[in-house]
């Protein structure tokens, strides 16, 4: 029963392993194809103006999305090391 128990622990831990880099995957080519579609905006663009407020205005969503990320990875990253603490107290 415990070989088991560890062979079931290795498959989950190799599924959220192969699923963290396959969505780490898509999310640099949504930012690649967002970089694009920026590039695209500000060539087609009228004016300098609009051209440098195109690039402006993806350069700060930019920003936005990397604090964004940030948070979300404290805040699971907090509540992760608590469960793991839990885990230990509990078990240990």
């Amino acid at each position: 029963m415990g070989s088991s128990m560890g062979n079931d622990w290795f498959v989950y831990v190799y599924m959220f392993g192969i699923t963290a880099i396959v969505l780490m995957r898509l999310d640099r080519l949504g930012k690649q194809i967002e970089a694009v579609c920026a590039e695209i905006r500000a060539d087609v663009a009228r004016t300098e103006e609009d051209r440098q407020e195109i690039l402006d205005d993806w350069k700060q969503s930019r920003k936005d999305a990397a604090k964004d990320a940030r948070q979300f990875w404290i805040f699971w990253g907090v509540i992760g090391v608590a469960a793991l603490i839990w885990i230990a107290v509990k078990h240990g």
